[in-house]
């Protein structure tokens, strides 16, 4: 762990230090369920994708309701 300390520039801890105030914020905050939805709705549809047995069809519908999934929380949202 000390290494991992020494290894450090100016640079890297301000950057962290950015990074932490912007994490803190309240519009990081009220994203983190929209980013958690749509993260994990994309992971589902990008290993569907890799199934070898997936048709052309299926992933067109898979990719097609992932968008629809995304506007429609994005449109939510904007009106909250």
């Amino acid at each position: 762990m000390l290494l991992f300390y020494l290894n450090e520039t100016r640079d890297t801890r301000g950057d962290a230090q950015n990074l932490l105030q912007s994490i803190l914020t309240f519009n990081f905050l009220v994203l983190l369920p929209f980013w958690n939805e749509l993260l994990r709705r994309t992971d589902c549809v990008q290993k569907r994708l890799q199934c070898p047995k997936m048709n052309f069809r299926d992933a067109y519908l898979d990719v097609k309701s992932l968008q629809m999934k995304i506007l429609e929380n994005r449109d939510a949202l904007c009106q909250e």
